[in-house]
């Protein structure tokens, strides 16, 4: 596994639909993007749920620190290869589905 981490805003949907946005640190294993969202928390529970994630790159840090201090409400656009949404502001995305589930006590690894 690649021990470089890339900063990234990861968006997910709640079963009810919601987006969700939190900032997250991902890593790349060859092609696979690695993430592993810390338990307890709603990033992992939406991507269980659902076995999907949109990574965003940005270069915006307004929107790190909203979804930090709880301005989440950023436009998005669909995903256009998973259920799910991408921030407008994004420079790229990446869609991801979940391959698997390694668990782990405290941040169980999402190989997607």
């Amino acid at each position: 596994m690649n021990d470089q981490i890339f900063e990234v805003v990861v968006s997910t949907l709640s079963s009810d639909g919601q987006p969700h946005h939190a900032p997250l640190g991902v890593r790349y294993q060859g092609a696979e993007v690695v993430l592993m969202p810390f338990k307890p928390s709603s990033t992992l529970l939406n991507i269980l749920d659902s076995g999907c994630a949109v990574l965003n790159v940005l270069a915006d840090t307004r929107v790190i620190a909203g979804c930090v201090t709880g301005r989440c409400d950023w436009p998005t656009r669909s995903a256009e290869r998973v259920p799910g949404v991408r921030l407008e502001c994004a420079l790229s995305h990446v869609e991801l589905r979940l391959k698997e589930q390694q668990d782990n006590r405290k941040r169980p690894v999402l190989p997607s």
